[in-house]
């Protein structure tokens, strides 16, 4: 393996490279960075947080005089006091179940949706997870505030599973209704909340997310002082649904369809896309439409809707509305729709019809996918303003027609969009391919917040301990990894540390490259790849992580080109916005 260095790019990104000139055949390399120069294995990193998906844990909450409230989360097997930031609880598919007809709205998803739960009961292969006072010296509390009872509520909810629409609820069930003490499907006020609350207290509840992603739930803690003074306190406990999640495809520039394929027999819809840098993409590749998210900022998305009447299904003249545009602009991204997949349109009855079947996203957050013709009118096919009917909200399209719209939205944020083909074969019998949803982020992505600006995630800044944004450029624990590059590997920014992983390269026997990476949320990733370490050419998309494991394999045939004996690989990490 040779060994290469490390360098800066000047959009706030981390490069790392490796080659494969000297790989043995099947053998596994695992490249890590270390103060700027690269080596094979060895050294060690403390990463922001574990993620725990097995065992009994709790959520503890204390009150020490002079030291004040302190959150942790509680190891029940062993006694251990974690702090918040060094671990994140997970679901896995175990703790996957469904809505009830009856009874759980407040959940806020509908009933037969999917949600996750955490059981309140011990259940095989999910973990088990209560909250706990027991830390705290009932006499030294109750010297301060006169009563051993505090009270808990949740006061916030962020992360790429609220994003995705989801919600938090906490709840207890029993012979009767259930109880549902936390939800943030209607808000949060002062209904949100469990007191009193003893300080020998030990209890579970059922933990429920209803969309996969992070949740980064707020609780805080308060009493009544003697003096009369009402203290409180709060820390942040963060949550992971993967609920099968894939990292996204970032699309933010260039042509890109929205593919309608017919085979004779099945309905089929996937994405192809220019990707800059990378010729021949849109033959080379195709995703399915839960794995990319099309991205541009607002203020380039940003229209002033016309007086025209005629545009008052986007709200009233003078207001502003966002729109992937449906002309080309080299700058965003051109979006249409292509059936030249449909290999078989003489199979068909018809036009096919591309039926709108659910908008999730902001408050207030529409979507509308119209054309403006050549005299200046608009053609709105899909307007979920007025509530979504799948027989008024389609496109018609034809078996080899391709064309663009201007898909816009009511507001800023992230939106997940779902969509059916449906058809009617020769037979006379009606036919659809799945429900497919995919993610539009107008000025906005899943899992990334940064309202400073500084190209880092504003959760990471406070659960690192930053009460004011963080200076990308600084290093306050002196390893020579500034906040930023702490940040893109989540190792901890005021803790002294070496060795962070970077991905892992296998040769395998056909002259073939395997490269993998352990995603972030909140981190976008490239794979470059050099023949010569001189031109570098981009070997992927850019990928949104989603704490997941991103692939890639160099064969020649996909968007690495060739196989040549010499071959470099770089992965540049940065801000995803």
């Amino acid at each position: 393996m040779q060994i290469i260095c490390i360098n800066y790019c000047k959009t706030f990104a981390i490069k790392y490279l490796a080659s494969r000139s000297m790989m043995n055949w099947n053998k596994t390399h695992r490249v890590l960075i270390s103060a700027g120069i690269w080596m094979i294995l060895g050294g060690s990193s403390v990463r922001g947080a574990e993620l725990i998906d097995t065992g009994h844990y709790d959520l503890n909450v204390t009150f020490t005089n002079g030291v004040g409230w302190v959150f942790n989360w509680y190891n029940f097997d062993n006694e251990d006091r974690i702090p918040t930031k060094r671990m994140d609880i997970g679901l896995t598919e175990a703790a996957r179940t469904f809505v009830p007809a009856t009874g759980f709205s407040a959940l806020g998803a509908a009933p037969g949706d999917p949600v996750w739960i955490i059981p309140q009961g011990l259940t095989p292969g999910i973990i088990f997870l209560g909250y706990r006072t027991q830390d705290a010296e009932q006499s030294e509390f109750s010297a301060l505030f006169g009563t051993p009872f505090i009270g808990l509520k949740v006061t916030d909810v962020r992360g790429s599973g609220v994003d995705r629409g989801g919600y938090f609820t906490a709840y207890q069930t029993g012979v009767e209704v259930p109880v549902f003490q936390f939800t943030s499907a209607n808000g949060f006020d002062n209904t949100d909340v469990v007191s009193p609350i003893p300080l020998t207290a030990h209890a579970h509840y059922n933990w429920a997310f209803t969309r996969p992603g992070e949740y980064q739930v707020r609780f805080e803690a308060e009493g009544d002082h003697k003096t009369g003074v009402v203290t409180n306190g709060s820390d942040t406990f963060t949550f992971f649904v993967p609920g099968g999640m894939t990292n996204l495809h970032i699309l933010d520039n260039g042509h890109m369809d929205l593919r309608l394929g017919f085979d004779g027999t099945d309905l089929r819809m996937a994405i192809r896309s220019d990707i800059d840098g990378i010729p021949n993409a849109y033959d080379l590749k195709e995703r399915p439409l839960e794995e990319v998210v099309f991205y541009n900022r607002a203020s380039d998305l940003e229209l002033t809707i016309p007086s025209n009447p005629a545009f008052a299904f986007l709200g009233s003249p003078g207001t502003k509305v966002w729109a992937f545009p449906q002309g080309f602009d080299p700058d965003l991204i051109f979006f249409g729709i292509n059936a030249q997949d449909v290999a078989r349109p003489q199979d068909l009855q018809g036009d096919m019809a591309l039926k709108l079947q659910g908008v999730t996203g902001p408050t207030n957050g529409h979507f509308y996918l119209f054309q403006v013709d050549a005299l200046g009118a608009p053609i709105v096919y899909m307007d979920s303003s007025d509530g979504i009917d799948t027989e008024a909200d389609l496109l018609p399209f034809s078996g080899t027609g391709h064309d663009h719209y201007f898909w816009a939205f009511s507001t800023t944020g992230l939106y997940q969009v779902a969509f059916q083909l449906e058809a009617t074969n020769t037979l006379g019998t009606p036919i659809s391919s799945r429900v497919c949803e995919t993610q539009f982020g107008v000025g906005a992505l899943p899992g990334f917040r940064d309202d400073d600006g500084n190209g880092i995630d504003d959760h990471w800044e406070s659960r690192h301990g930053f009460t004011t944004p963080a200076d990308p450029n600084a290093d306050p624990d002196n390893d020579n990894k500034s906040n930023l590059k702490e940040y893109f590997f989540d190792t901890d920014p005021q803790v002294f540390d070496t060795n962070a992983s970077a991905f892992v390269i296998t040769t395998n026997r056909e002259n073939t490259i395997s490269l993998e990476v352990d995603t972030l949320e909140g981190r976008q990733y490239r794979l470059m790849y050099s023949d010569d370490l001189t031109t570098w050419k981009p070997g992927s998309e850019k990928i949104l992580g989603q704490r997941a494991l991103l692939p890639f394999l160099d064969d020649g045939n996909g968007l690495i080109q060739g196989a040549p004996t010499n071959r470099f690989y770089r992965l540049d990490i940065s801000s995803p916005q």
